[in-house]
This record gives C-alpha cells, structure tokens and sequence, in this order.
C-alpha cells in the first residue's frame, strides 16, 4: 500500500508593511485617475515544475567514478516505476564525495588545475562537464579518516613530513585495517596536519568558492566516514577537541564565503565517541558553527539505531527551524546494511527516511549513486517510492510567489507611484536567504521590460529595476506576508513594456550593464521570460 506523507504549509496570516514616501500617488489615494492607473493582478501557486534553485530540491551525489561516461549514460536513461526517467530533471546538484588524496595526490597539485590528467582529474572533468550540460551545479565533501577504506585518505606527503619532522607517522597519526590492507589516518590535532589540509582547503577555496558553478561544501573531512565523530587525537582522550573544531570551523568559513557551508548535527560532535548517550558540548559546538555561518546536514534519517537519527537530533534542529537550511541524507545503503530490525520492507525504510526528513524541514534529499544500479538507493527511490520523489519536488523544498500585486499600468516619468505585493512560500523548508553566504546577494525587485528582447529597460540615467529592500524570503515561514514600496520611473522612453516581477542574484548579476541574473524562480503560473522573470501585465510609459 502507497501511502502519503503530508507536507503542511500553515495558514497563520501575518502582514508586514514597509514604509512608503509620504505624498505618494497610492491605489487607495483619493484620485478620480486611481481606477484607471493602478491595477490588481493575482497568481496561483504551481507546485509541478521542478525549479533549480539554491538548496533546493534533489541532490545526486557519487564519488569520482571511474567510467563517469557510463554514470551520465545510465542516470540519463533511468529505469523507475513509471517508465524511464532523466535523473537529472529531479536533481539540482551533483554532489561530489571522496577522499583528500584523491584531490590532491602530490603536495600542492590539485585535481582541478589544467594539465593534471590522472584518473581522477579525468572523472571530476567528466563529472563537472556532465553537470554543467544538465543544468546541475556541483558540491563537494571529503575525508581525511582512512578507517573503513581502502586506500589513504589523507595524501601520503602529509605522513612523510610527519616522518621527517618527528621520525615516526604514530606520533601524527593511527594505523587500522580495512579487510586486508593496513591504512593510516592523521590527528586532527597535530600541526604538521592542520597546516596541510589548511593549504588545501584554502586553494580548494579559491577554485570552488564560486556561486555560479557550486552550490555548497558539505561537511569538515574529519572522523569516521567524514561525519565528524568516533574521532582519536594524538592525546588518547578528548582535550584537543573544542580547539580542533574552533580551528576546522574557522577555515572553512572564512576560505568559503560565497558557498554555503555545511556540517553534520548529532549528539557526539568531535567526541571519541560515535554513539552512545547525548554529549552536552555537541550542542555547544554546532551552535558556535552556526553563529560563526554553518548550516547543518544529518546523513542518517530514518537509522533507528543509537547511532542513528534521534531524539536529540530531532529537538536540536527544531531550535533552528527556519534559521538555518538542513541537507537530509538517509542512513541506510541498500545490499550493505540490515534494516529488517527497524522496518519490514524498503517501501517502509523509504517512508521512514520521508517522514524524518520531513521533520526535520530539510531542503534537499539525496540520490547516491552505486555501481550496482539496482541495488542502489536511486534505483529505489525512483521504484519503491517514486511517489515521494515527486511529493517531495511539489510540496518539499521551498516555492515562493507574489499571490497579488497592485501596480500601475500607466506611467509618467518624474511622478512618483505606489507598488504593493504580498508573498507566500507554499513549500514545507524556508527559503535560506538569510544564511551569512546569501547576506545581500537575493533581492526581491520589480522591473520594465522591453516587450522583444525580455531585458530591463536601460533609462537615461540606469535601467527601470527597483527593489524592495524590506521584502525578505526567509520571512515566508507560515503565512503570507505583505509588502508594499514607492518608485519613480525616470528617463524611460514613451512606449509599451511589460511589467515583471523576480528575485535578482545581486552577485551573479551585472547591474551596469543591465545583465541582471534572476537568482530564485518563482513558482507562480504565468508566463515567463527566457531569463526567468515572471511576467505581471503590460503597461504603458506617457
């Protein structure tokens, strides 16, 4: 039996006004002119198309495969219960894991950098062009903790100067075994370390801190599988482990400003422990992150386990409701783990994993690759449960609209008008812009366009765009809220436009020359421009 998870969207009404200039030509004003002047024009929501927005939607992550050809060729032909599917028309981000040495498999040469050319250099280049052709941004995470791998994690010059430095890799580092093979893992504490993967994470920065090409950088490459716990330092007991996280927290947001940054949230934060009861300085520490610009992600939903998504989990994320964006990956990997404890079927895992996710308010949700396709947890949601794939690209998510507008349809340059609108996300996440790496980068605004080309009208003195500075996305939370502005059309020659509404990407855009790049698509019914702006009505400039 398919059943359905609700995704609710409260109807709580708040209103916020901002402040107008007095003496301004207002619908409401006294004016026999008024009726013909201002107009009222209302959109309903459309929850069907699937917009690529910023933390937003479905991730489909992989590491750096070795036939990245044939990863494309099949997530492009997907098989799934409702017949075969692009992958990629669901997801918006490839997202990228692996380990650091494989980034950096020599000191100071990096995979991205032109004229590298080993197997890995080829995959990320095959994997980043993919993306690119499928309208898919990119994200990364890495790990540096070799236990339960097959090969070094963190690159072998980096245990060579711990030999040189101090004669032995055992006073920087820890071997285990994984199957057959001996594997060594660095302390997070020591220097040699710290000063290495500081390097690299600031010239990873400098390659990647580029919102046009990725969305975010996920987790902080330390502790069993990069989730950040089961940690062991050079002391044998926990001392170094607020300074380590003060120290790794630090350097990612500082080397990564325009990228959101994230890390993972339960109970045994930095601790030598990976599971077991609630550690008081876990809360402590991921707060800090959070006030220094970290957003959080959990890479267990729906796990029963101690170990796995809780209590703890489920009220500390509930302090930062709408303050913060969440990544929701599920616990279980498909032929690796036995959930049959926890739930008689995968039908039922899939519906754990939703209603945890959904919970916890998360942004996007994941699709992992594996190289065995049907085994894989793609393969199942996109056949055990494609119903909740969809449900969460319609109701998850965040989709936000102006519901109504009243503008005026006749303008004259120099007169000074009155523009209100009221805004509604009817998705069940927020809308992060408040986030630090968003911080005056999303604009609600308002433009003329000409009617052939769809670009903003250039005036005498710039171009006929205006913004709403009071209007904030991350406000839309529970109810609609409405907003109302004046603006004074200047220099615009006499004609027809069209009238149009959008959230400009402040940094992506160029305002001089009137390139202004639509950052957040709206999800409204109506017509759109090619460069994405909702289209409210033609006016008329006299």
């Amino acid at each position: 039996m398919r059943i359905r998870i609700p995704f609710i969207v409260l109807s709580v009404v708040l209103t916020v006004v901002s402040c107008s200039k007095s003496g301004t030509d207002g619908p409401d004003k006294k004016d026999t002119d008024n009726s013909k002047v201002y107009e009222e024009v209302t959109f309903n929501s459309d929850r069907k198309t699937i917009r690529k927005n910023p933390l937003c939607g479905w991730v489909m992550y992989a590491p750096l495969v070795d036939d990245p050809d044939k990863l494309w060729k099949t997530y492009d032909s997907f098989h799934s219960s409702a017949g075969e599917i692009k992958v990629s028309d669901y997801a918006t981000v490839l997202y990228i894991r692996g380990p650091w040495s494989d980034f950096e498999p020599e000191e100071g040469v990096y995979i991205w950098d032109k004229g590298v050319n080993t197997p890995k250099a080829q995959s990320l280049r095959k994997l980043t062009e993919g993306a690119a052709e499928r309208g898919m941004k990119l994200a990364f995470t890495l790990t540096t903790d070799s236990r339960d791998k097959h090969q070094f994690c963190t690159p072998e010059y980096v245990r060579n100067k711990i030999i040189e430095k101090y004669g032995s890799d055992t006073v920087g580092g820890f071997w285990t075994k994984t199957g057959s093979m001996d594997v060594w893992s660095p302390y997070p504490d020591n220097p040699v370390f710290q000063e290495c993967y500081e390097r690299f994470i600031k010239a990873m920065a400098k390659e990647y801190n580029d919102p046009s090409r990725v969305e975010f950088i996920s987790g902080l490459g330390m502790g069993k599988w990069g989730e950040y716990h089961t940690c062991v330092y050079s002391t044998g007991d926990e001392t170094p482990r607020e300074a380590v996280f003060d120290w790794v927290t630090d350097l990612y947001v500082n080397a990564f400003d325009r990228i959101p940054v994230f890390t993972n949230y339960h109970k045994n934060v930095g601790s030598t422990k990976g599971s077991g009861s609630k550690d008081p300085l876990s809360a402590v520490l991921l707060n800090r992150a959070i006030e220094k610009g970290f957003s959080m992600r959990h890479d267990a939903f729906g796990m029963k386990a101690d170990y796995g998504y809780g209590t703890w989990e489920r009220n500390f994320i509930a302090n930062w409701r709408f303050k913060v964006p969440v990544l929701g990956e599920g616990g279980w990997v498909q032929g690796q783990h036995d959930f049959s404890s926890d739930y008689p079927d995968v039908r039922s895992l899939r519906e754990g994993e939703f209603a945890e996710m959904q919970g916890a308010y998360v942004n996007m949700m994941d699709l992992r690759y594996s190289e065995n396709i049907e085994k894989g947890e793609t393969y199942s949601w996109f056949n055990d449960a494609f119903d909740l794939v969809r449900q969460f690209s319609e109701e998850g998510c965040y989709k936000v609209l102006p519901d109504k507008v009243t503008f005026p349809v006749k303008i004259v340059n120099g007169k000074t008008y009155t523009l209100r609108h009221r805004w509604v996300n009817v998705g069940h996440a927020y809308c992060p812009t408040n986030i630090k790496q968003y911080k005056d980068r999303f604009a609600v605004a308002f433009a003329i366009l000409d009617r052939n080309t769809g670009k903003v009208v250039k005036t005498a003195g710039g171009y006929a765009l205006y913004y709403d500075d009071n209007a904030h996305l991350h406000d839309l939370t529970g109810g609609r809220l409405s907003y109302e502005m004046s603006f004074s059309p200047e220099g615009i020659p006499v004609g027809d436009y069209d009238f149009a509404v959008g959230v400009v990407d402040k940094y992506l855009s160029n305002e001089k020359s009137g390139d202004f790049k639509i950052g957040i698509y709206l999800s409204a019914a109506g017509e759109y421009t090619d460069g994405g702006w909702l289209k409210i009505k033609q006016i008329s400039v006299q």
